[in-house]
């Protein structure tokens, strides 16, 4: 099957190997190489694709995010769309790790802006969650361990995440790695502050989960990134008492 990117068409399904929508008439290829197989998310800023690179002899899969936010008004579509380029171009800047799908390109085409990343394919953390219920506290140690150095590789950057969550946590099949995936927030600003120890904050907020300890929560505002580390503690937290 093949999928219709337009927003307003009203019968976006199409039957191999059609080449223009027969709903609305649109060119099903993006830039004439990527081809959307079907839709598997949608959010307040846009819809994510399943696709095909038609370029590449092998037509490896791959992901297409479409920039289609939810009506809000002239100056919230501008903020949004802003933030949509600004994605694009944090993962620009932080190039390739092993723990972060590839950006593979960034397009704008028929008024719509699409960012194409490298297909993971696995199961997110929430997920897992619902097919294997909670997790032990070994598997918790292992997960910490695989996602401190990505989330040191981010601040080292000077990028934060917006949205640690399970659903945003995804684990390839073949390899186990996990991946984080979504929402790249702006630069840090530290204003000539000195840098500080981030080990230390973060060992601070295993000794809360653990013992129970209480900790001043972070404001969503302050974007820092111990946001970040308080954001992963507390899914820690979450995942391990589920039943």
């Amino acid at each position: 099957m093949r999928h219709c990117l337009n927003p307003t068409c009203t019968a976006p399904q199409n039957a191999d190997p059609a080449e223009i929508c027969h709903g609305c008439g649109s060119d099903l290829r993006l830039h004439n190489r990527y081809l959307a197989v079907k839709p598997i998310a949608r959010g307040g800023f846009g819809r994510t694709f399943l696709a095909v690179d038609l370029s590449q002899r092998s037509h490896p899969r791959c992901i297409i995010k479409q920039f289609f936010p939810q009506p809000q008004g002239a100056d919230n579509f501008t903020k949004a769309s802003a933030l949509f380029r600004q994605e694009a171009q944090r993962l620009a800047e932080l190039g390739n790790h092993p723990q972060i799908p590839t950006l593979l390109a960034y397009l704008e085409q028929d008024g719509h802006q699409y960012l194409i990343q490298e297909f993971i394919d696995g199961r997110n953390l929430a997920q897992e969650l619902i097919d294997e219920g909670a997790f032990c506290e070994d598997q918790i140690w292992q997960l910490l361990e695989d996602l401190l150095p990505v989330m040191e590789f981010l601040h080292t950057h000077q990028v934060i995440h917006r949205d640690i969550k399970p659903a945003n946590i995804i684990r390839d099949r073949l390899t186990q790695k996990l991946f984080f995936s979504r929402s790249w927030s702006r630069k840090i600003r530290h204003r000539n502050r000195p840098r500080p120890n981030w080990n230390h904050h973060w060992q601070r907020r295993i000794h809360c989960a653990r013992t129970g300890a209480r900790q001043s929560p972070i404001r969503q505002r302050s974007l820092q990134p111990r946001s970040n580390l308080h954001s992963l503690t507390h899914r820690y937290v979450a995942v391990r008492s589920l039943r």
